[in-house]
């Protein structure tokens, strides 16, 4: 089980040294305003990393500036493997201060592909980004399918009411089924999952039995803060994690880690409480 360290640090009192002006002094000089007849910069808001909902949708990066002069230039984009469509100019009309730049993607459900924007050197400011990387990812529609009971050794506590959706678009050769329980860490251990949105995505087959997890091997983070899931199906590790399940109740079998050693295995389990559709099967 996870170890919480408490680490007591002594508070020292700080003597704070004055130094009296000269007339040695050094002179400031203010900074010259800047020349750029553009000065256009990135949101600094702006999400790296993003969902879209459908097949060949879109979204807006908005890219600002500090000058009122009519002008236009454009966005250079690194897109390696063609993925996204990009129109790059950027318009300004007089007194405009504000543009939106719109990308579309290619690729199909569940699939994610970074993409970097970049204001050429000569339209920027000191004082706002000019480039950003955005990981996107084509995202299914997630449909409510009950709640579960989620137990974790590894956490050593348990919560119901943890939901589990299915993606509507999802189909392979076999015939299995995608599922997802929506961050449960997040609901069951809030100190160690301090976001939404880290879920746990699993194949079950058209009986609804356990398949596999649906995420690539190596660490896994349903936790935000240092702590991950350690997931291997083919490599030395494998005899260490499962994906099993009796009915109703399934079992996660893998190790933890902190990123440098890892623990366990532990066991993750969830009983499908409400909506669970082998019941409607039998």
């Amino acid at each position: 089980m996870k170890t919480n360290k408490i680490i007591l640090a002594s508070m020292m009192a700080v003597g704070m040294l004055f130094a009296a002006c000269t007339e040695n002094a050094p002179e400031y000089q203010v900074a010259e305003p800047e020349t750029n007849a553009v000065q256009a910069y990135i949101y600094s808001d702006t999400q790296t990393s993003v969902q879209v909902r459908e097949l060949g949708g879109s979204f807006p990066v908005v890219i600002g500036r500090n000058t009122t002069n009519a002008v236009s230039f454009e966005v250079m984009h690194d897109d390696t493997l063609g993925l996204f469509v990009v129109e790059p100019e950027i318009s300004f009309a007089e007194g405009q201060t504000v543009d939106t730049l719109w990308i579309q993607t290619t690729y199909t459900y569940g699939e994610s592909y970074p993409i970097t924007l970049t204001i050429p050197e000569e339209y920027t400011t000191a004082y706002g980004p000019k480039t950003i990387t955005m990981d996107v990812l084509v995202d299914y529609t997630w449909v409510p399918a009950g709640t579960v009971k989620f137990m974790s050794q590894w956490e050593g506590t348990e919560k119901d009411g943890i939901a589990i959706e299915q993606a509507k678009e999802y189909s392979d050769a076999a015939g299995n089924l995608l599922y997802r329980l929506n961050s449960p860490y997040y609901y069951i251990a809030p100190a160690y999952c301090t976001v939404p949105g880290l879920h746990i995505q699993f194949l079950l087959d058209k009986d609804y039995n356990a398949v596999t997890l649906n995420h690539p091997e190596g660490f896994l983070s349903f936790e935000n803060t240092g702590y991950y899931l350690y997931w291997d199906v083919t490599g030395p590790y494998a005899a260490y994690c499962q994906f099993i399940n009796q009915g109703d109740l399934y079992v996660l079998i893998a190790p933890w880690s902190d990123g440098a050693s890892l623990y366990g295995p532990y066991q993750e389990a969830w009983q499908w409480v409400k909506g669970y559709p082998g019941d409607a099967a039998e």
